[in-house]
């Protein structure tokens, strides 16, 4: 017993630090940071229900924690979130027989960075993301060859992954690669057929309800309706539509200001200005067009503008911005 100690004595060191960091982060800058992604969240819970813009498996979360009306509890959460991840990563590298020195190493990034640390603090998906996404792909590697339950039991994880992050979609991918790729241990074929479909299974079931549900609430058949906005503002920072070309029903889209004196890509996201209407047009085919010259059809909805008004979050009251929170519906002006 008293051998187990010393032969993790390092990773334990660095954990004990990571901890105590993260105690100093809580502390120090409470109840949590802020940023324009932050309040969507939070309003998907009342109520509870599909949210256009983003789907809402991180307003799950949130939901979970809110009988403690607290809002420093969830960054406490996700602080423990980001040592968990440090864990597994130490785990599943031990289980196959890495040195300490080389496990620790490889779970000093999720530990101790800086940046890691900011988004544990942040009231948004991406902590809840990067945890849901490391125990898949830890519990895929637990055992050389997955049992059946075990790929299930990873399908569902990797759906509330993409329920968080509509990124997380094409992840079921890449571990049905892996599952095929047993072939080569002389894995039965009826097998890994089983695996795969445990898989398919448990991560299209609650996608699907989930679009079933978006529908009856937002009339289409979908995880959200936003994606040509987004798309649309990271691109605005450098699309030019003299060299794009759009036809005449899509130039409302582009935007005249040159490239290098564009505002920052959220602006054309969400305007900051009180009473106006944002400057972001929903347009996946504009945006999408842009390396290879040609525009699509699509085009998204938007939600009606914040009215500005105090919303008491948890227990903490915030200032909703006008216009950030949600999005204005209607063209641009030219």
């Amino acid at each position: 017993m008293a051998a187990l100690p010393r032969e993790h004595g390092l990773f334990c060191g660095v954990l004990l630090v990571a901890a105590a960091v993260r105690v100093i982060v809580v502390l120090g800058y409470p109840p949590a940071l802020w940023f324009f992604d932050s309040l969507p969240y939070i309003h998907a819970m009342f109520p509870l229900e599909p949210y256009r813009v983003r789907p809402i498996g991180y307003s799950y979360f949130l939901a979970l924690l809110k009988p403690f009306h607290s809002v420093w509890l969830v960054t406490v959460v996700q602080a423990v979130m980001g040592l968990v991840m440090g864990i597994a990563v130490y785990a599943v590298l031990r289980r196959y027989r890495i040195a300490g020195w080389a496990a620790t190493l490889a779970a000093v990034p999720v530990l101790l960075s800086a940046y890691e640390l900011q988004m544990e603090h942040f009231v948004l998906s991406d902590t809840l993301f990067a945890l849901l996404v490391t125990l898949a792909v830890v519990l895929m590697l637990w055992r050389p060859v997955p049992s059946l339950p075990m790929c299930a039991l990873v399908g569902l994880i990797l759906a509330w992954a993409a329920l968080d992050r509509e990124q997380g979609i094409l992840l079921p991918i890449a571990f049905a690669l892996y599952l095929c790729a047993q072939l080569a241990r002389r894995v039965p074929a009826r097998k890994v057929l089983a695996s795969i479909a445990a898989l398919c299974v448990t991560v299209a079931l609650p996608l699907l309800a989930y679009a079933w549900w978006f529908e009856q609430v937002n009339g289409s058949f979908r995880l959200t309706t936003s994606t040509g906005a987004f798309l649309y503002s990271r691109v605005s920072s450098f699309a030019r539509c003299s060299v794009i070309k759009p036809p005449a029903e899509e130039r409302w889209l582009c935007i005249s200001t040159p490239p290098g004196t564009r505002r920052d890509a959220t602006f054309y996201d969400a305007s900051r200005q009180p009473g106006n209407q944002v400057c972001s047009p929903c347009d996946r085919g504009a945006a999408s067009g842009i390396p290879h010259g040609s525009l699509g059809r699509y085009r998204g909805e938007l939600p009606a503008a914040a009215q500005g008004q105090p919303s008491v979050v948890l227990r903490e009251t915030v200032q909703v911005p006008r216009g950030r929170a949600r999005i204005a519906a209607g063209r641009c002006p030219r």
